[in-house]
């Protein structure tokens, strides 16, 4: 595990953590693991597409602080399908 960690550039223990989280099962997931499978799944995606959405709005408000004033403003701000346009 210490070559992967090299490779990818992290701490040999942050990785060690990372993958004792994803077997023991302990992400950060909101949806419970004990769900039927269909409703599991319709969960997950429900957490995805709000994360997707939470992602989008970060990345609008960091692009907000760092254009320049008066300055032009990054290309995803201006994107079409931007979920928001500041």
């Amino acid at each position: 595990m210490s070559s992967v960690a090299k490779r990818l550039g992290l701490n040999y223990h942050t990785l060690r953590q990372w993958v004792e989280a994803a077997w023991t099962g302990s992400a950060d997931s909101t949806v419970p693991a004990d769900l039927p499978l269909q409703q599991h799944l319709r969960e997950l995606e429900k957490e995805n597409a709000r994360l997707r959405r939470e992602r989008d709005i970060l990345k609008n408000a960091a692009a907000y602080f760092v254009a320049p004033e008066g300055g032009s403003t990054p290309e995803f701000r201006r994107h079409p399908l931007s979920p928001l346009r500041l």
